[in-house]
């Protein structure tokens, strides 16, 4: 409740501290346990005269929870608990026996990447890139005149078939190898790419050991390739 008060405090410090109650705290993460300043990977039947943590909190726009509020009630639903994705997904597959290396685990979404970071035996750092698997949707729709459903199935078949069929809005038939398809695609993959490495940068200081992709949009072709080669990894 401290390490989480302080959160609150430094937020209320920075230029976003004015709209302060604008925020909501989502999902926050021990870093660290300290047993008389000394860290330490688990409290749990130790002793001492002091004990400590240092966490990394996250929060979102009032607004945005809102919205996501109004939906649930219009369903019928109610709300248990909340949380930002790459905190849940970071439990199930930055498991902590691997924390102690660095490494970047980015969930490419629909709308947004969303990217979560370990080292030194537990995630240290959360961050979004406004952008993922839409504006490659988009870019498919723009170059080939379709309606977004269409380009959405499209992006999926790129992944598994060598061509692909679909009618444009016009109503003419188009048959393409996916190279080509994904030639015309290449700047908005690249674009993609090159904005999830420089937030890594951001974030870790550095090119981390390894990335791991999730969400559908890792599914892209290329993509994981672009990624290495902007932090200078092996493609594998």
């Amino acid at each position: 409740t401290d390490a989480l008060s302080n959160a609150i405090k430094t937020l209320r410090e920075t230029k976003l501290g004015d709209g302060l109650n604008s925020y909501y705290c989502v999902g926050f993460s021990p870093i660290k346990w300290y047993l008389q300043d000394e860290a330490l990977d688990n409290l749990i039947g130790q002793k001492g005269s002091s004990i400590s943590v240092e966490i990394v909190a996250t929060f979102l726009p009032r607004t945005v929870i809102e919205s996501l509020l109004t939906v649930l009630n219009r369903c019928d639903l109610g709300l248990e608990s909340l949380t930002l994705e790459p905190i849940a997904a970071g439990e199930v597959v930055v498991q902590p026996g691997i924390r102690k290396l660095n490494i970047a685990l980015v969930d490419i979404g629909a709308g947004t990447s969303d990217i979560a970071i370990s080292r030194d035996g537990s995630i240290f750092a959360y961050g979004m890139v406004p952008m993922a698997g839409d504006e490659i949707t988009e870019k498919i729709c723009e170059e080939f005149l379709l309606s977004f459903d269409e380009g959405e199935r499209i992006k999926r078949e790129l992944s598994v078939c060598d061509i692909v069929k679909f009618t444009d809005i016009l109503g003419n038939q188009v048959e393409l190898f996916t190279d080509e398809v994904l030639r015309s695609i290449d700047s908005v993959i690249k674009e993609l790419s090159a904005k999830i490495a420089r937030k890594i940068f951001e974030l870790n200081g550095k090119a981390p050991a390894a990335v791991i992709l999730i969400g559908g949009g890792s599914l892209m072709p290329k993509l994981s390739e672009y990624i290495a080669g902007n932090l200078e990894l092996p493609k594998e």
